[in-house]
C-alpha cells in the first residue's frame, strides 16, 4: 500500500484536473482510512462537526504558547503522509465537498498536537 501512494496522489490530482472531484475525495478518504484517520461515510451532521471542534478545542487549550511553538517534528511516516493526503483533501473539500473541510482541518490539527508538526501544518494551524 505504502509505495502506491504517490499514485494515489496523482490520480486524485488527476480525477480533479478531469472535474471528477467527488470520485477524487472518495479516492482521498479512502487512502486516509488506509492511513489510520478515517471520516463519515455519509455527509457530516452538525453533531459531528462539533464534536470534532469540541475535541480540537480541547487539545489546544490544554497547551500553553510555548508548547504551541515548540511542538516536535512528526515523526511517524503513516502520520506524515496522512497530513499529505489531508492537505490534498483539504483543498478538495473547500471546493467540491465544503461540509466536510471542517473535519479535515479539525483532523489536520489534532494530527499536528498529537504527532508533531510537518510541513503541512500550517495548513491546519490557519484554518
Amino acid at each position: 500500500f505504502y509505495d502506491k501512494l504517490r499514485a494515489y496522489a496523482t490520480l486524485i490530482d488527476a480525477l480533479v484536473a478531469q472535474e471528477k472531484s467527488s470520485e477524487a475525495a472518495d479516492l482521498g478518504f479512502d487512502v486516509l482510512a488506509h492511513l489510520g484517520e478515517s471520516f463519515p461515510d455519509s455527509t457530516p451532521d452538525e453533531s459531528m462537526i462539533f464534536a470534532d471542534y469540541t475535541k480540537t478545542k480541547q487539545m489546544i487549550e490544554t497547551k500553553t504558547d510555548d508548547m504551541l511553538l515548540n511542538l516536535h517534528l512528526m515523526q511517524d511516516k503513516n502520520k506524515v503522509a496522512a497530513m499529505q493526503f489531508l492537505k490534498s483533501m483539504f483543498f478538495c473539500t473547500y471546493f467540491f465537498k465544503q461540509e466536510f473541510l471542517p473535519l479535515t482541518t479539525f483532523r489536520m490539527t489534532q494530527v499536528s498536537l498529537s504527532h508533531g508538526v510537518c510541513k503541512e501544518s500550517p495548513f491546519a494551524f490557519a484554518g
